[in-house]
């Protein structure tokens, strides 16, 4: 099984519609084997240019350009970003 036939996802709840290769139900993430898609896009390592460049916070209704203030440094300290996040939102640079 190639890298693109996998695909992370988020749920409250445990997903049917896919085959579950690995599962986190306590934070609600789901790693799920699927039919090779058109629209994929590859998860680029964060390096220090990545950690530079703008970012946007992606919501149902506005994007918004945000910038990195701060990296996470553990599970329980998470990374600061200059906006506050959208509900459901996502924080992307690509």
């Amino acid at each position: 099984m190639s890298i693109r036939e996998r695909y992370l996802y988020y749920s409250k709840t445990y997903p049917k519609h896919a085959k579950v290769i690995k599962s986190d139900p306590f934070v609600g993430l789901y790693l799920l084997q699927s039919a090779p898609s058109e629209y994929v896009y590859t998860l680029r390592d964060l390096d220090k240019d990545a950690l530079i460049r703008p970012m946007a916070s992606i919501g149902d209704k506005e994007a918004l350009e945000v910038r990195l203030l701060v990296g996470q440094k553990s599970y329980d300290r998470y990374a600061q970003i200059s906006q506050k996040t959208q509900k459901n939102g996502v924080i992307s640079n690509i």
